[in-house]
């Protein structure tokens, strides 16, 4: 009962078909776009989440020069232990 009553309220009955279950109906898509960009939830998880994949991909992208000026390696054993440290960090990252 309360599940039904919850589904409710958060739908509002946009989307829905008579059994209450989601429309198959393709012209509804904007109306689903537009409740979903204004989840302001979910669009802050949404940067949240680029802004974070942009900081790992800068991170990726540069991580071998810095350790190649900063502890005087040569190129190849900076980009090898990078992709050791990176390696190991979306192992935990992910896992």
């Amino acid at each position: 009962m309360y599940r039904k009553e919850r589904k409710a309220e958060v739908h509002k009955g946009i989307g829905l078909n008579q059994s209450g279950g989601p429309s198959c109906n393709c012209d509804d898509i904007g109306n689903s776009l537009k409740i979903l960009f204004t989840n302001p939830m979910y669009v802050l998880i949404v940067l949240a989440g680029s802004i974070d994949l942009g900081a790992v991909t800068a991170f990726a992208a540069f991580l071998p020069k810095i350790i190649q000026f900063q502890f005087e390696q040569s190129s190849s054993s900076s980009a090898i232990i990078a992709g050791k440290v990176l390696t190991d960090v979306c192992l935990l990252y992910f896992c």
